[in-house]
């Protein structure tokens, strides 16, 4: 009965510690704006993975650039999609912004689908440690139901 029990207590355990390593990993975020429309709307939720490795055309939680500064309850993040990768030539969209050649060592290029988007098209090349994950699918309705993002 002991060595049951103790199973038991050592998988609720385990059961536990994959919940919070979960929890630390999984992001989920509101669309606010229209810069990704029409593939994601204002006031859609999405649920991104913390740290995942995006590859160009993901979508893409980048940290935003003044989030030091932005005012209590204001997203620290803005949603993006991941057009070119180190190495990558300049997307045609941001020549002007950048010049012509490829996507130097440590920066990438992001833009919104929405050609009105403020992004490369504005910054320029963005930082790649300003990445913090790719987003998995947007989720519907109020239960735990998701459709596939791709």
């Amino acid at each position: 009965m002991r060595s049951h029990i103790a199973r038991l207590v050592g998988a609720l355990g385990l059961g536990i510690l994959g919940v919070l390593a979960l929890r630390r990993s999984l992001l989920i975020v509101e669309v606010t704006g229209h810069s990704m429309e029409p593939a994601h709307r204002s006031g859609a939720r999405l649920l991104a993975l913390r740290g995942a490795q995006p590859r160009r055309g993901d979508v893409i939680l980048i940290r935003h650039p003044d989030a030091a500064s932005r005012p209590r309850g204001a997203s620290d993040y803005l949603v993006k999609r991941m057009a070119a990768l180190p190495g990558d030539p300049v997307p045609r969209a941001v020549v002007p912004t950048v010049g012509t050649g490829v996507v130097p060592p440590g920066s990438c290029v992001v833009l919104g689908d929405n050609p009105d988007s403020a992004d490369s098209r504005t910054w320029g090349f963005v930082r790649r440690s300003t990445v913090v994950g790719r987003v998995l699918c947007e989720l519907r309705g109020h239960g735990p139901e998701a459709s596939s993002y791709r």
